[in-house]
């Protein structure tokens, strides 16, 4: 089996969560997700540990409550940095939900993507471009069928 995306998210984000999971599981990338994939009586830690082997991108859903210093996601996500220090090749997708800051400290020079602000389908194509360009860059590169639309068109009256 491919390896899961596994979606890091705080339990207020759970809807965003198992949005993200539909969306890229029915493009056909798996996911694990706590709420979905860890039954009753399962050893958390555990299933944190095996979540967040390398080989298994990160998907990291962003909220002022995902970043509390007090939540297990504090450990998720800085345990992904690690992995990183030591193999670039561990993914880490970071999507932010609200208008987080993350200029200061660790976070700034990360690339996110962001969610908030804009209708269902644009975040959709958002959340698949951002995993499609960490999984898979030479893929995200291809240009598309149609060129875009021509920006030096004649001016727009009103």
């Amino acid at each position: 089996m491919a390896n899961r995306i596994f979606i890091s998210h705080t339990g207020s984000d759970t809807t965003w969560a198992e949005w993200a999971r539909w969306h890229l599981e029915t493009e056909g990338h798996p996911t694990e997700l706590d709420s979905v994939d860890w039954s009753s009586g399962t050893n958390f830690i555990e299933a944190m540990d095996k979540a967040l082997d390398k080989d298994n991108p990160l998907l990291v859903l962003l909220s002022e409550a995902y970043l509390e210093k007090t939540r297990f996601t504090n450990d998720e996500w800085t345990a992904r940095f690690a992995q990183r220090r030591r193999d670039p090749r561990a993914k880490l997708i970071a999507i932010r939900l609200e208008d987080v800051d993350l200029s200061g400290g660790i976070w700034a020079p990360i690339i996110t993507y962001d969610l908030f602000g804009m209708d269902q389908d644009a975040a959709a194509k958002v959340l698949l471009k951002a995993v499609l360009l960490a999984l898979d860059p030479d893929a995200a590169r291809k240009l598309p069928p149609t060129p875009p639309p021509f920006p030096g068109g004649p001016a727009q009256t009103r």
